[in-house]
């Protein structure tokens, strides 16, 4: 009798697996479809002094197909242009009139997921030296902001410009001892004496690694220039 059962089973389970269905009492669920990025880069930069926004997200693949759903930032369509050797990349380029410190990226996954990846930039607001718009080749000067203190994951990006119209940049990467930045006299000492101008770009760029897909964003925020004497 026990023989008979067991020819019984596998006889029905023949039957069923020829109209599709299975004898296991747990059903298997497929894994959702994907592009198969191995990377993703997202970069935004703002130009205050032109008001102009610049965005771009390129996709690492071995495709060179665009994505079937329209990819977007803060909403809007961007453009898709092919990159063999680089990616599928969509950007924009556009006026606005102000500087949003949030800017999200987002796109459908192959099996109709919505996806997003937002870049975040801290409170930087009424940048200006603390000096009294004076930088002294004996005491250096002092950059002040409202807003917060940089991490690890800040920077900035100082690029003068002399009364003799020479230029060079000083780059700052992590933590700053509060919201204020130190700018010392050996790099007041390479201006000439004379009317001055500094472009300040704060910056955060951030690296993840999610399931073997590498995602790095880059947010810039290039403000208007500031105006200073250079004195002894």
């Amino acid at each position: 009798m026990k023989n008979w059962s067991l020819l019984a089973f596998f006889g029905g389970c023949l039957l069923l697996g020829l109209f599709g269905v299975g004898c296991n009492s747990a059903s298997t669920t497929a894994a959702p479809e994907r592009y198969g990025f191995q990377k993703i880069n997202a970069y935004v930069r703002y130009l205050a002094a032109r008001q102009e926004l610049y965005g771009e997200i390129t996709f690492r693949t071995d495709s060179t197909q665009q994505l079937k759903a329209p990819v977007l930032l803060n909403e809007t369509p961007l453009t898709f242009r092919r990159r063999p050797k680089v990616g599928l990349q969509y950007l924009i380029n556009a006026q606005v009139p102000e500087f949003d410190r949030k800017q999200t990226f987002s796109y459908q996954e192959k099996d109709g997921s919505s996806q997003t990846i937002t870049l975040a930039l801290p409170a930087f607001d009424e940048v200006a030296l603390i000096s009294g718009d004076i930088l002294s080749q004996t005491k250096g000067g002092l950059l002040g902001w409202k807003g917060e203190t940089f991490d690890k994951l800040d920077g900035m990006v100082l690029l003068f410009t002399d009364a003799e119209g020479q230029t060079f940049s000083v780059n700052h990467s992590g933590k700053t001892n509060g919201t204020q930045y130190q700018i010392l006299s050996n790099v007041v000492q390479r201006l000439a004496l004379g009317r001055g101008q500094l472009d300040v770009t704060r910056k955060r760029i951030e690296i993840t690694e999610t399931n073997g897909l590498t995602q790095w964003t880059t947010i810039e925020y290039y403000l208007p220039p500031i105006f200073f004497d250079v004195q002894p």
